[in-house]
């Protein structure tokens, strides 16, 4: 078992623990939809807000913790899509991970000595740069 795998073990328990004690329902709330002519046309459903936030403030610490590469991050993402059921939600919990996660790592950078610098300076550098596809 690799250290990662220690590591993230104990998290994805506490995760299932939690979930298994507070179901997500992605479709909690339904509104009722129309099609263009205004006639009903079936239900949007959308999860509860309060437990969206939650969830999300919950995933960002997570990914602060394990997400150090490409393959954890994928992997972190995974578990989100797996407990929001759709890309939809799962579009909306990432903007609420942002959130949470933001003053987080806002903080750690102003307390590195010159990171601030140097991340602004990527930050420019990065959208001077031509990429092509």
């Amino acid at each position: 078992m690799s250290t990662h795998e220690s590591h993230t073990d104990d998290i994805a328990q506490a995760r299932e623990e939690y979930l298994a004690k507070h179901p997500f329902d992605p479709h909690g709330n339904a509104f009722i939809g129309f099609d263009s002519d205004g006639l009903p046309a079936g239900f949007l459903t959308f999860p509860n807000t309060d437990d969206l936030q939650v969830l999300a403030a919950k995933f960002g610490i997570e990914f602060i913790a394990v997400a150090h590469n490409d393959d954890e991050a994928v992997e972190w993402l995974a578990n989100i899509i797996k407990v929001t059921e759709n890309a939809e939600v799962a579009g909306i919990m990432l903007a609420y991970v942002l959130r949470c996660i933001a003053p987080i790592i806002g903080q750690v950078v102003k307390e590195c000595p010159g990171l601030e610098a140097k991340m602004r300076k990527n930050s420019v550098d990065c959208w001077k740069k031509e990429c092509q596809l």
